[in-house]
């Protein structure tokens, strides 16, 4: 499989005629699909690249995508070297923006491009933090280390909004959809985060956080340690204390907290993985998460395919593979038309 095309296919670029045509590779070997994710991670992270305000030419994307897949079909150790095309406006930059450059480059390669992974670094001459944001769009999810070494995974369509540098006293961030937190451990410092009315608190732990703005609620699932959750209005004393296992729900209309252990936490994390979990979820929340993930519209042509239920564990990378076996679990039909997928009831005859 051409390197073009899989970066066409990535970047939702592709023809009807290359989709299918990549859908069918994906289909013959799980080793493809291997491959494919592999690349994907190479894409998100040139991605990630252009939310650090550097202006890349995109024909650079396509050549370290290249330069990396051919390097991984030759199975070669050695990382390819990438020169950056020549432009015009690039005699005016100065040279401390090179060096951001250089040293983001650098660092990409270092980690093999591995992991959708990047750096957020926390300056030293400045007297005021500047707020930045990072965010996934529909089709895409990443993650971003903190100054601190804390981790943050981003789902779709979410998006974290945090310091280049945190305070003496606290580390604080501002979260919108989805996200998995792996803070790193500092007593004398607590790691707060701000979404939609609540306040989650820790000292370092490693938890989900879920509030999308079609929710109704904000929900915090427990992996490891302590969290804190309260209202932004509760003192911390207020707060449920939620430990490993445990599903802390906010309502929004209710401003009620709820608390909950959970045996399987799969439906709650495994998006993180790359892969989607349902347990018993209806049909219309199984539609959102469709939605975010492949960058789709789900339309329901039957009335009640809504209230259905769905239990799986949707693994497959290939759309067309997870669409079917949503299909033959509640008895429906499919039709995938490029971006558009149509579910309605299995006829009879």
């Amino acid at each position: 499989m051409k390197a073009e095309l899989l970066a066409r296919y990535l970047s939702r670029e592709c023809t009807t005629q290359e989709y299918i045509e990549v859908e069918n590779w994906l289909r013959i070997s799980e080793d493809h699909v291997e491959q494919l994710k592999s690349y994907e991670r190479i894409w998100l992270d040139s991605q990630h690249l252009k939310e650090l305000d550097i202006d890349f030419d995109s024909r650079l994307d396509w050549s370290v995508l290249q330069n990396r897949i051919e390097a991984e079909d030759l199975n070669t150790e050695e990382q390819p070297s990438v020169v950056l095309p020549s432009r015009t406006t690039a005699l005016s930059r100065d040279i401390s923006y090179f060096s951001r450059i250089a040293a983001i480059l650098s660092l990409v390669f270092l980690i093999g491009f591995y992991g959708s992974t990047f750096f957020v670094p926390s300056p030293t001459d400045q007297n005021e933090a500047v707020l930045r944001e990072i965010s996934m769009k529909k089709g895409q999810r990443g993650s971003v280390t903190l100054s601190d070494g804390t981790l943050v995974s981003l789902n779709s369509e979410s998006s974290i909004t945090l310091p280049d540098r945190f305070k003496s006293d606290v580390r604080e961030v501002y979260l919108k959809g989805e996200a998995f937190f792996e803070v790193a451990k500092n007593e004398e410092k607590p790691f707060k985060i701000y979404v939609n009315g609540t306040v989650i608190e820790v000292l370092g732990t490693s938890f989900a956080v879920r509030a999308f703005p079609d929710d109704e609620s904000v929900r915090t699932t427990v992996v490891e340690g302590l969290v804190s959750f309260r209202s932004e209005n509760e003192d911390i004393s207020e707060g449920v204390l939620l430990s490993a296992g445990d599903l802390g729900e906010f309502n929004l209309k209710r401003k009620k907290i709820s608390k909950e252990f959970v045996e399987n936490l799969d439906p709650y994390i495994s998006w993180k993985e790359g892969y989607l979990t349902f347990d018993q979820s209806s049909m219309t929340e199984v539609r959102k998460q469709l939605e975010r993930k492949y960058d789709i519209e789900v339309i329901f042509e039957d009335r009640g395919i809504e209230l259905l239920e769905l239990t799986a564990e949707l693994k497959s990378r290939s759309l067309r593979n997870v669409l079917e076996t949503i299909s033959l679990s509640l008895g429906l039909e499919f039709e995938l038309d490029q971006e558009v997928v149509r579910f309605k009831k299995r006829s009879n005859s």
